[in-house]
């Protein structure tokens, strides 16, 4: 959670986030929830994904859906020899 922005000099943290050189696009729009799998396609591991995203400390909170394409295909591809 982003508590403040701006000159920090002075304030301590439990976490600092060094976001030099990089866009923080979501944060700054005030953008708390981040959903993929929307548009019908996505990842089929999304424990891996959601793994990767903690340790990488995404900074919002992220829901996956299940890709209904992605899903199909995979299901399917067996039977289009």
């Amino acid at each position: 959670m982003i508590v403040k922005i701006g000159d920090l000099s002075g304030y301590s943290a439990a976490r600092i986030i060094n976001a030099e050189g990089k866009i923080v696009n979501y944060l700054s729009q005030g953008v708390t929830t981040v959903v993929t799998g929307n548009c019908g396609y996505g990842l089929l591991n999304i424990a891996e994904i959601a793994e990767l995203w903690n340790e990488q400390g995404i900074g919002t909170n992220a829901v996956q859906l299940a890709g209904f394409g992605t899903i199909r295909r995979h299901l399917l591809q067996p039977y289009a020899q």
